[in-house]
């Protein structure tokens, strides 16, 4: 309900993106694409780094005789997380061409999109963070509870 009197009311209003609004955009657009190229290639090298984990895993349980689930379980992980970031770069490179062609092409459609875009990447790395951060409390009880079962134990 809120959304349709927030669509009615812009509607009504008709925001116009000034050249300035548009220049601040596109400027935000580049620092985008700076930091979205980094985090591509910090997911390649934990694509890379999860890999030769794993390869370290089976080889060396295989070839050297020792348990490398420490190995195979860290390779996961990486693999895992890297797999995490993907879907946010993706969003970010699809608002970065988006609202440039928006601009070119005084596209509301493409923009639109863009902002779309933005806000699905900003959505999933808002639950991302909410997941991590419930993680980070669970651990730390689970800490405390075995630092206090340990402190109270014989051993």
């Amino acid at each position: 309900m809120e959304i349709e009197n927030q669509n009615n009311l812009m509607e009504e209003q008709n925001l116009n993106i000034t050249p300035r609004m548009q220049n601040d955009l596109l400027g935000f657009a580049k620092w985008l694409k700076f930091l979205s190229v980094l985090g591509v290639i910090g997911v390649v090298l934990m694509i890379i780094a999860s890999v030769v984990l794993l390869i370290v895993g089976f080889v060396g349980s295989a070839l050297l005789d020792f348990t490398a689930e420490k190995s195979i379980v860290m390779g996961v992980i990486y693999l895992a997380v890297a797999l995490l970031y993907v879907y946010p770069f993706k969003k970010a490179f699809g608002f970065i061409r988006k609202i440039r062609q928006a601009f070119s092409q005084k596209d509301n459609l493409n923009a639109e999109e863009a902002f779309q875009d933005l806000r699905q990447g900003m959505k999933f790395i808002g639950i991302l963070t909410i997941v991590c951060l419930v993680l980070y409390v669970l651990i730390l009880v689970v800490v405390l509870v075995a630092a206090s079962v340990l402190a109270n134990s014989p051993f």
